[in-house]
């Protein structure tokens, strides 16, 4: 199985999930609900929409830059401003 799931209860420093609910490869079926809400080291976002990857950057991007970037630099501003 090629699925992170198993590791989820080693995960010691902070770690931000993005996943979106729609994502035709990492299907919601997959998301270790359990493991996460047992780990206070592991937060678990998810959308409604964005399929696989769907949150890409750059000149080519539909959006220009996606809101997961914001996100990812709030999660981590966060965690060095409390450590």
């Amino acid at each position: 199985m090629a699925s992170s799931s198993r590791f989820v209860d080693k995960v010691t420093i902070p770690l931000l999930c993005i996943q979106a609910l729609d994502d035709p490869i990492a299907p919601k079926e997959a998301i270790p609900y359990q493991e996460i809400a047992s780990n206070p080291n592991v937060i678990l976002a998810t959308t409604r929409g964005g399929g696989h990857l769907g949150w890409v950057s750059g000149d080519g991007a539909p959006l220009g830059r996606p809101w997961s970037d914001k996100v990812m630099h709030e999660f981590m501003a966060a965690v060095v401003t409390k450590t």
